[in-house]
């Protein structure tokens, strides 16, 4: 009856939305070079909008895909700032979303990745790209995100030193097939129907693992967004089963 009632309360969502929040923002928050303006008031409203959500009871998965799938100006979305803030010199990238987006989502560090395989983990630069090109058309800051023209594939940057300049269309990680090759089409859409499905290995994993981290200040994988072979679970089966019953529960939070 008490965990129920403090379930019910407003205070559930206000403290996870302030939570979520803090894993998002950067250790310091991106300027506005001209003025120097930081995005403070726009952070607090990013962590309002997770404490509506969760108290609205609205599931993990849907939250998620209006979070990656927001486009417009900021005022009208406070969930569009997410881009800038896990951007570059609080202009939105796509080596930057895709590594937020492992990082938060999937359990999994890729950003040793960006320039060369990484030797201790199974992801290769490629991945990381091909995971970065779902958001290559993407343009903006943290006041208005855009779309350019879906191209579904990215260029690696010079400073990403190996194989700069070459282009990697987008495509999950471990399938040799690129979806939707050469079709115009919501690249980031596509990507978030792929994460949220309940057949992913990561997402349900990565939120069962973040919230007991959150609720006894440690994940069952610690760090809570390396999950690999050689960083394995204190308690696997535990970790499987919390997986599974968020799976069932159709991600209810």
């Amino acid at each position: 009856a008490l965990i129920d009632s403090l379930l019910d309360s407003p205070q559930f969502g206000n403290h996870f939305g302030r939570s979520w929040r803090d894993w998002i923002c950067p250790p310091e928050l991106p300027s506005d070079m001209n003025g120097g303006k930081q995005p403070h008031k726009e952070t607090r409203e990013l962590g309002k909008w997770f404490a509506e959500r969760f108290n609205s009871g609205d599931s993990w998965d849907r939250i998620v895909r209006d979070l990656l799938l927001a486009k417009g100006e900021l005022k009208n979305q406070p969930q569009l700032i997410y881009y800038g803030l896990v951007g570059q010199d609080a202009k939105v990238t796509p080596d930057g979303s895709a590594a937020s987006v492992a990082s938060l989502f999937m359990g999994a560090q890729l950003q040793c990745a960006r320039c060369h395989d990484d030797p201790y983990r199974d992801w290769s630069q490629r991945q990381f790209w091909s995971i970065s090109a779902f958001f290559g058309n993407l343009t903006g800051d943290f006041k208005k995100v855009e779309e350019k023209k879906a191209e579904g594939r990215v260029r690696i940057p010079k400073d990403a030193f190996h194989n700069a300049g070459e282009t990697i269309p987008a495509s999950f990680p471990n399938e040799a097939e690129k979806p939707g090759d050469g079709e115009k089409r919501n690249w980031r859409e596509v990507f978030a129907d792929w994460l949220t499905a309940k057949e992913n290995p990561f997402f349900a994993r990565a939120f069962a693992n973040r919230l007991w981290f959150q609720l006894f200040a440690r994940g069952l994988v610690n760090p809570v967004d390396d999950i690999r072979p050689l960083n394995p679970p204190t308690h696997p089966a535990l970790l499987q089963m919390l997986t599974e019953e968020f799976k069932a529960a159709d991600f209810d939070l």
